[in-house]
């Protein structure tokens, strides 16, 4: 359903109010006219020659103009204008507070709804949690339409519910619901690249913590990772091929057999990380210190540390051979 913005929602009302004020400003007008005309036609008619008759009847007019005339009505006028934009500022200022009391109301609704989502996040029963992460996904993939909110909070909701997700990659401990939080992560695709001259819708995962995350087997191809904090992660045959890690930190983090194939890796930082079997063909590396140590054993032991620089003349020529 589409949802009318709230930003076009108060230019009608204004519209309405400006076209209401200049419809009563022109009646009045008109009423000024026309009791003017009144006034001067029930004036005591006489002879334009006749001097003493003319001024009698000058001031008669004057007379009508002040009691039932133009001047009579704008003095009515004023005191309306006086009263009625009393009046008028307090039924304004109540109805201001009204709507804000509403939208007061409607925010709490929607924290409530929101938070009791979040709290299933914590429940005992893995199925809960579990539901909970697809919840907390379908807002990220289709925000909710009936929560009719402005489009800054709706901002800060999907904020929030990625940081969330995020988190929970660190606390959760059943690898079902790790892989449905892992799946939900990545469902704002709301950021627009090319691969291949063709446009793809990107995942917007951009300055994630995730440290600590237990993302094993995660599908997170075509992801905006930029800035994103990956220490100590376990991103063991994770998938970010096509996806954008610029000045990711993948500090102590654990990417045996990851896929980093055609990913975007400028500035990232791969100090201390398990990097055996862990495929870079394709991956742009521009700005990467390669002097840093990495992990190139089996076991991840660090039995085996090399220099950055090392392990990709090894491997990216070994994947080149495979190919």
């Amino acid at each position: 359903m589409y949802k009318i913005p709230e930003s076009f929602k108060k230019k009608l009302q204004n519209q309405s109010l400006t076209i209401t004020f200049l419809v009563i400003i022109l009646l009045m007008i008109m009423l000024v006219i026309i009791a003017q005309i009144i006034a001067e036609k029930g004036a005591i008619p006489g002879n334009p020659k006749d001097y003493g008759n003319a001024k009698i009847e000058a001031e008669i007019k004057q007379i009508r103009s002040d009691t039932s005339g133009s001047l009579f009505w704008l003095k009515l006028i004023g005191i309306f204008v006086t009263v009625g934009g009393a009046v008028g500022g307090y039924l304004i200022g109540q109805s201001r507070a009204t709507q804000k009391k509403l939208n007061f109301e409607h925010r709490k609704d929607v924290d409530i709804a929101y938070q009791a989502i979040v709290q299933e996040l914590s429940s005992k029963e893995a199925i809960l949690r579990a539901t909970a992460a697809v919840k907390l996904g379908s807002i990220l993939q289709n925000f909710p339409a009936e929560w009719n909110v402005t489009l800054e909070r709706e901002n800060q909701l999907v904020k929030l519910t990625k940081q969330v997700l995020a988190a929970a990659l660190s606390i959760e401990a059943d690898e079902k619901v790790l892989k449905t939080i892992t799946i939900a992560l990545v469902l704002h695709k709301s950021l627009q690249n090319e691969i291949k001259g063709k446009k793809v819708n990107f995942a917007d995962v951009r300055e994630l913590d995730l440290s600590g995350a237990k993302a094993k087997n995660a599908y997170w191809a075509k992801s905006d990772f930029s800035f994103a904090d990956f220490f100590s992660a376990d991103l063991e045959k994770t998938s970010f091929r096509n996806s954008i890690l610029k000045s990711a930190q993948f500090l102590n983090a654990n990417l045996v057999d990851a896929v980093f194939i055609d990913a975007i890796c400028e500035n990232a930082n791969f100090k201390g990380a398990k990097m055996y079997g862990m495929k870079l063909t394709g991956a742009e590396i521009k700005g990467v210190d390669t002097t840093v140590l990495v992990d190139n054993s089996k076991e991840g032991d660090g039995s085996k540390m090399i220099t950055l620089q090392e392990w990709l003349h090894e491997n990216i020529a070994r994947d080149l051979e495979g190919n």
